[in-house]
């Protein structure tokens, strides 16, 4: 399908999982460190160690100016498990949850989550919320 953005925390895993990406090119890829096999690779430093969700949150906001992030599949709990281990439980969820405790100043009014413990810290995004955030675009 259609991607505008794509980054990641994994550097070293870039490369091949673009090869095997079907769809649009001419999506904006973002990591934290050098890729080497990914030259047009734009480079934008973690702001809070909080998991490759809050990174997704952080260069939604300022790579792309969103006015409201919805996070998904980041619930940062041990039952939700990890993208890297569906098999067993997360037991580092709760170490990743200072970064968005950290973060909460920043992303307290544009960010909401679907589920989990992302989503009791942020709340989950209401038709009220999505309408208000997308009015103040324009």
């Amino acid at each position: 399908g259609r991607l505008d953005g794509w980054c990641t925390l994994h550097h070293e895993k870039f490369a091949r999982w673009r090869e095997r990406r079907r769809g649009n090119p001419d999506y904006r890829a973002f990591t934290i460190k050098h890729c080497h096999d990914c030259q047009d690779t734009e480079l934008l430093a973690e702001r809070w160690p909080g998991s490759s969700g809050l990174y997704a949150a952080q260069v939604a906001l300022e790579a792309f100016s969103a006015s409201r992030v919805v996070l998904c599949g980041v619930p940062l709990t041990m039952e939700g498990r990890h993208f890297f281990d569906r098999n067993n439980a997360w037991i580092d969820a709760e170490n990743y949850r200072r970064g968005f405790e950290a973060a909460l100043p920043v992303i307290r009014e544009p960010v909401r989550s679907m589920s989990g413990w992302t989503r009791e810290l942020l709340g989950g995004p209401t038709s009220e919320w999505l309408t208000i955030r997308a009015a103040a675009r324009l």
